[in-house]
């Protein structure tokens, strides 16, 4: 397995990725499918404002993607960003969640990222799980204020500080 960065020829892959997410899970708090050209929007936007998108690839193909962009376009959140990733239906549970979000947070780290802000919704374990066995720390929820599949839903706030200890309070 590979991560690299993600390019055009990635973008049916990742949409399908998305796309099963949307229609099967309460990751995204979408109800519609992602078009083509919504997908092609998105990786525009993130080329143009410098945020990566990586990508696992191995000889099947996409098997999962990671990316992060602004928490909050206020100029007070320069340096936290929020950050998305999803696997593929057959290749989740198998640790290749914990390798994108590793990968992603060491982007963030060398971009000067100090926080990194997961949103996950309450009844995610999984993800939940992986998010606090890698060091993020649940921060509070927003109760019910989702709506999918009939239910009203809960997103949970998870932080990591990516800086180092030594270089904590070095502003």
């Amino acid at each position: 397995m590979r991560l690299i960065d993600a390019d055009v020829s990635h973008l049916p892959a990742i949409r399908a990725i998305v796309n099963d997410v949307i229609a099967s899970t309460n990751a995204i708090y979408e109800e519609t499918p992602a078009t083509e050209e919504e997908t092609i929007a998105w990786f525009a936007a993130k080329r143009a404002k410098g945020f990566p998108v990586l990508v696992a690839i191995d000889e099947t193909g996409v098997a999962g993607f990671a990316s992060y962009g602004e928490f909050n376009p206020k100029s007070g959140y320069r340096d936290t960003v929020e950050h998305s990733l999803h696997v593929a239906p057959d290749r989740r549970g198998q640790g290749l969640g914990r390798r994108l979000l590793e990968a992603i947070e060491q982007r963030a780290r060398d971009a000067g990222v100090r926080a990194m802000i997961g949103l996950i919704d309450s009844g995610n374990e999984p993800s939940r799980r992986l998010h606090t066995s890698a060091g993020y720390r649940l921060c509070g929820e927003l109760p019910e204020i989702g709506h999918k599949f009939g239910r009203r839903l809960t997103v949970c706030y998870y932080v990591k500080h990516l800086e180092s200890a030594a270089a904590e309070g070095t502003d």
